[in-house]
């Protein structure tokens, strides 16, 4: 809920993923199933990839939505959650009672996605997933006791109040810019070549100049890297092979350094 509060402002759109959770869908009979919340990897899918475009529009389009906004909005939530401004609380290792996670300790956490959960990883310091005694899926549902290190949350939870301060509503953004204010510093950028006095949908603001920014490419590979691999770059998958991965998608041809530095400049 938090990335997709970050990325929209949109209080009904998040407001509507609380139906998900807890919800049984009814099938056949008497068959039923619990419904998957939508996970963080679920919100930068359906953020960043516009169904009603064509296949090479998508991949175009994505990886500009996740150099001006997604990546940004990455950064803020870290960023505020290492200065303690937003406070996380969750299970350890799935196991006990819900405590506040230190600020300190999101320099060294990185959210995944898991099975429908959102997990908070402990990540090395180029944010590779460090290695558990047990399988991840254990994490979960308190298979594992609370005291075991390194520590991986599950379902991390943050105050709505804190985050609406951080973060405002389109309706204060706006009236701020119309009235003459400044616009809150924290709202993100428009795509480019959007036509002047239009509301951006994403930070709601009207701007009477647009200006054109430049995806260089590094922050391509990074947003390309976001939206391949939303849970991590896994095991095995080298400089090369997403080098490669990154020509066939792109039809632009990058090196390996290349790749090395967009993965190093990353979260």
């Amino acid at each position: 809920m938090l990335l997709r509060w970050v990325l929209t402002r949109d209080i009904e759109a998040v407001l509507s993923m609380l139906d998900d959770y807890g919800g049984w869908l009814l099938g056949c009979g008497t068959v039923a199933q619990p419904i998957q919340p939508e996970s963080w990897d679920d919100v930068l899918r359906a953020y960043t990839i516009d169904e009603e475009l064509r296949k090479e529009e998508q991949a175009a389009t994505a990886v500009v939505k996740a150099e001006l906004f997604v990546i940004p909005a990455r950064r803020e939530i870290y960023s505020a959650l290492r200065r303690g401004e937003i406070d996380a609380w969750a299970r350890p290792n799935g196991s006990g009672d819900i405590v506040k996670i230190a600020p300190i300790q999101w320099a060294g956490l990185r959210f995944r996605s898991l099975k429908g959960h959102d997990i908070a990883v402990p990540v090395g310091s180029k944010g590779e997933p460090l290695s558990l005694p047990r399988p991840p899926a254990d994490y979960l549902f308190g298979s594992v006791p609370a005291t075991s290190t390194p520590t991986m949350w599950s379902d991390p939870l943050f105050p709505a109040e804190q985050a609406l301060k951080l973060w405002q509503l389109r309706d204060d953004e706006t009236s701020a810019t119309e009235s003459g204010g400044a616009a809150n510093d924290q709202s993100f950028p428009a795509l480019p070549e959007r036509p002047a006095e239009e509301a951006h949908p994403v930070s709601g603001i009207r701007t009477k100049k647009t200006k054109r920014r430049k995806v260089t490419k590094i922050g391509a590979i990074k947003a390309f890297i976001v939206n391949k691999y939303p849970s991590g770059i896994p095991a095995g998958v080298s400089d090369k092979i997403i080098a490669r991965e990154f020509a066939a998608d792109t039809k632009t041809t990058v090196s390996e350094r290349t790749v090395r530095r967009a993965r190093e400049d990353g979260d």
